[in-house]
């Protein structure tokens, strides 16, 4: 799994409920859905609400690369990091639009500053993506109604279809 988001999502519970966008990673490393030592996090820099939020999945061997590590070690650094990780796995891309500055990223419920730019996040899809086994991909939490002038949308459709794109490619290549 390569996950892009401010968040990491391995929480056994959110708001009192055990199954919502707070904890499907939780769930899914409990259900031996996703390999962990084959998996990596990017860009969490959400607040945790405990000192020990992400002692969960780097315990379970979830690598997680965060926003400010992300930003000192720049895309190049950051795409080798996640391909060493993957190698040739099969890797599903999960992609939460927050992981986006909410400036290019408002029109979601839990925005957060400190993320990247739509450019940096084209160039980390193609860099970690481009020619590995690509079994499939989801986007979440675009919020219409947070979204006035339909930037989010833009970026995250932008996203899936660049998505597409390199599963034609690879598609292509074989």
């Amino acid at each position: 799994m390569l996950h892009f988001d401010a968040h990491s999502d391995t929480i056994p519970e959110y708001f009192g409920r055990k199954y919502n966008h707070g904890t499907p990673f939780y769930w899914a490393i409990e259900e031996g859905l996703i390999k962990p030592e084959h998996s990596i996090q990017v860009g969490i820099r959400g607040p945790l609400y405990s000192k020990d939020a992400l002692d969960y999945p780097k315990n379970k061997g979830l690598e997680i690369i965060t926003g400010p590590q992300l930003h000192a070690m720049g895309v190049t650094e950051a795409v080798k990091a996640i391909r060493s990780r993957i190698n040739d796995q099969p890797v599903y891309v999960t992609f939460d639009i927050d992981f986006l500055d909410a400036a290019y990223a408002p029109g979601t419920g839990t925005p957060e500053i400190g993320g990247i730019t739509t450019h940096q996040a084209l160039q980390l899809m193609v860099g970690s993506c481009l020619g590995m086994n690509l079994k499939g991909m989801d986007l979440v939490e675009v919020l219409p109604a947070n979204d006035n002038a339909g930037i989010t949308a833009l970026a995250g459709a932008s996203l899936i279809h660049l998505f597409l794109a390199l599963v034609a490619k690879g598609v292509e290549e074989k």
